[in-house]
């Protein structure tokens, strides 16, 4: 008695078949952190596989891009903006601090994040973002290295996407770090 039951699937959007509340779980880790002693309930989590939840009509996925270099960051924003399937709402940043202010307000469902900011390069960016939130990364790199890669899933990515030759991946990239999260 007195138990909310969230069911949730990576990214939101979606209505479990049995019915109850619907909350994505980058919005329920959100949410929990901002809770007031006094308002905090117990929260009974339900776990369920995505094949036993119905897609929802709205499709929207909260999408912080932090990249310093324009073109770069046009070309990102174009190819999630040009997915038929979902609806990308895409915020930027173009550096480490921008993207650390965005994070204290708002919880995207992931996080884009270019390794080689002016004000941040290499993994301490990454471990930075991390440290800050708690939604799904996607490293985009200009590397064509499988050790930065590496090092990146291994520091808390995702995924990565290596910039020019793999970005038309970054679509499939961002779902499935959602699914995963």
């Amino acid at each position: 008695a007195g138990n909310d039951y969230l069911f949730f699937a990576p990214g939101g959007g979606y209505r479990a078949g049995t019915g109850g509340r619907v909350a994505s779980s980058s919005a329920l880790k959100c949410s929990c952190r901002a809770l007031k002693p006094s308002t905090e309930r117990t929260v009974s989590l339900v776990a369920m596989s995505i094949s036993d939840l119905q897609p929802s009509s709205n499709k929207r996925m909260r999408v912080l891009l932090v990249e310093d270099n324009p073109g770069d960051a046009l070309l990102a924003r174009r190819e999630l903006e040009n997915d038929p399937r979902t609806q990308f709402v895409v915020h930027e940043a173009t550096s480490l601090h921008a993207a650390l202010e965005h994070l204290a307000k708002r919880c995207p469902d992931v996080i884009l994040v270019d390794l080689g900011l002016g004000d941040s390069t290499g993994l301490g960016t990454l471990r930075a973002i991390r440290g800050s939130s708690s939604a799904s990364i996607v490293v985009l790199t200009g590397y064509d290295d499988a050790g930065t890669g590496t090092a990146a899933i291994d520091t808390g990515a995702s995924d990565y996407v290596v910039k020019g030759t793999e970005l038309r991946r970054l679509r499939s990239a961002v779902r499935f770090a959602l699914a995963r999260a």
